[in-house]
């Protein structure tokens, strides 16, 4: 099982958990060794990976598609072959709810980088970021961070205010990736600040606040940030009531089968 692969938990269906896989999506810019990975996609997935004409962008399809369908298949106890999407109406992927036992699931890549997250019958959002130091985001800021967030990236300059509006974001695009609602959701109707030092490797501390217009309580929201290695920044998202927060298990050198 899962949980045993990643942390020795006795079931990860009794346990309040959120598993969190990251792996390099490198080898799949090569086709050593795809072939099997390929043969685990549907039909329409195969069509979709052949019409990116960028060895790069298919790269990150296969790599994504294989790790969603390897770590899935172990939960549900079937083939990767046999882990079939559904797509919401904003394109987010789920499982059928027949086939889901409760399994909510979501993953995110960039060039070269790939991470998924799972957890029970909790929606989740992650989402996975780059740091450039030389790109600082201010004009994004100004656009889509609300007054809090803007006034937060104020203390900072250069590399830091670099390194924290990328935090900014990620922590934004998971929790509107837990929603489902891609770019529809205003980004300026809700501030998610971290409070911890700027190089700290992860945190759970993060001042959530939402507008009124979203009739969202922060209280039944759980958010945690991290870093893995020098350049990667990743958040989660996790809509757990008003239950205790999930304990967060990460696997952050993921190795294919």
């Amino acid at each position: 099982m899962p949980a045993n692969f990643i942390n020795g938990s006795e079931s990860f269906w009794a346990t309040r958990e959120v598993h969190l896989y990251v792996t390099s999506a490198r080898p799949f810019e090569s086709d050593l060794g795809s072939e099997k990975y390929f043969a685990w996609l549907d039909q329409e997935e195969r069509e979709r990976f052949k019409r990116f004409s960028h060895t790069g962008a298919r790269a990150q399809y296969l790599c994504g598609r294989a790790i969603l369908k390897q770590v899935l298949c172990r939960y549900l106890d079937v083939d990767p072959t046999q882990v079939k999407f559904e797509k919401s109406e904003n394109g987010k992927l789920f499982l059928p709810p027949a086939a889901s036992r409760g399994l909510e699931f979501n993953m995110t890549h960039k060039p070269g980088a790939v991470a998924c997250a799972v957890a029970a019958g909790v929606p989740v959002g992650v989402d996975l970021e780059l740091f450039k130091p030389d790109k600082t985001g201010e004009k994004i800021a100004q656009r889509f961070f609300s007054d809090a967030e803007i006034e937060f990236l104020s203390e900072y300059t250069d590399a830091s205010y670099a390194r924290r509006f990328f935090q900014l974001w990620t922590l934004k695009e998971a929790y509107i990736k837990a929603l489902g609602l891609g770019m529809k959701l205003p980004l300026k109707q809700f501030s998610l600040i971290p409070r911890c030092e700027l190089e700290a490797k992860e945190t759970a501390d993060i001042d959530v606040a939402f507008d009124s217009a979203l009739n969202e309580n922060p209280v039944n929201w759980q958010f945690n940030l991290r870093s893995v290695g020098d350049d990667v920044i990743i958040a989660l998202a996790l809509k757990r009531g008003d239950k205790p927060d999930l304990a967060v298990q990460v696997q952050d050198d993921f190795r294919f089968e």
